[in-house]
């Protein structure tokens, strides 16, 4: 694995500064409208339908559950099998169905359409539009649940997403969020604070501004750039963050390991403090080392 520098640290953080900077800049009118308390509706009547009810879980995979690749399907059982069924309902949102739920902006449409707004950052736009219209729990297509949701996360908590903020990070993000982990509270279960309604809003039409402009990404984390903005910037917002539990440390850790062999020790040493890890598909995955041993990741998508 390449080792990171003190030269590169500082390049790394010397870029992340220029970007604070122009995100700032680029979002300065809309954090002054909603540091006055106002707010900005760019696309009314994008909400399609009501959900009233089970809290609503949002998993996103365009293609289709027929076209999932098996560490993605692992993860969707994981899901699963982690969710209370009594309170929740989980949604598979498809290119084929999303118009069921929001429909985006017409810039929106056009510019996925001719390619300029990837798969990948559509999914922030509409993760973003569902969790501000509906609330309820996103999570990428590749977390992967070891046990059950914590009833009390999604009944006694407002606003939620995995931070570890006690390792030396030297990035953007600094352990403060998940932006692939999202939970707003829904009205059944006692709703929202204001400040975090203000936060899905807010980035919301940050990224429908930021797209009404921009035919192309100023840096591939503009969602982290977005919300960095609004922690620095919108008071209320960082409240909601700061006062946030650090959970799950080893998050990004079982990623490395799933080409290793599987073996009930390695797999405990994990779960031991963690019981949500970020993995990729974006990876060479092997179902057996090269001594024919099964690995993590065969343990994974063969799990029932």
């Amino acid at each position: 694995m390449t080792q990171i520098t003190e030269k590169d640290i500082i390049a790394i953080k010397k870029r992340t500064e220029l970007l604070q900077r122009l995100f700032d800049l680029l979002l300065s009118d809309l954090l002054t409208l909603y540091r006055n308390g106002n707010q900005l509706e760019l696309n009314p009547g994008e909400k399609q339908c009501e959900l009233p009810g089970p809290i609503p879980v949002w998993f996103i995979w365009w293609q289709g559950p027929k076209r999932m690749p098996p560490l993605v399907r692992a993860c969707l059982s994981s899901l699963k099998r982690a969710l209370p069924e009594d309170i929740t309902s989980l949604h598979l949102i498809t290119s084929r169905n999303i118009g069921g739920y929001v429909t985006l902006p017409s810039w929106i449409k056009e510019k996925t359409s001719a390619g300029k707004i990837d798969p990948t950052h559509l999914s922030d736009i509409v993760r973003m539009s569902l969790l501000d219209n509906y609330g309820g729990l996103y999570t990428d297509a590749t977390f992967y649940f070891t046990e059950a949701i914590n009833r009390s996360l999604l009944t006694d908590r407002d606003f939620f997403t995995l931070c570890d903020r006690k390792k030396d990070w030297y990035d953007l993000v600094r352990g403060r969020w998940s932006c692939n982990f999202f939970y707003k509270r829904t009205d059944p279960y006692g709703g929202s604070s204001d400040h975090t309604k203000t936060f899905f809003h807010f980035i919301k039409n940050a990224l429908y501004l930021y797209w009404a402009k921009e035919d192309k990404l100023q840096d591939y984390y503009i969602f982290d750039y977005m919300i960095d903005s609004a922690y620095r910037n919108l008071p209320g917002v960082r409240e909601i963050f700061d006062r946030l539990p650090d959970t799950n440390p080893k998050v990004a850790d079982m990623v490395f390991a799933l080409n290793d062999s599987y073996s009930q020790k390695r797999l405990l040493e994990f779960t031991a403090d963690t019981r949500i890890f970020k993995l990729s598909n974006k990876i060479p995955l092997m179902e057996t080392t090269a001594d024919g041993k099964p690995t993590l990741y065969s343990w994974l998508i063969n799990r029932q």
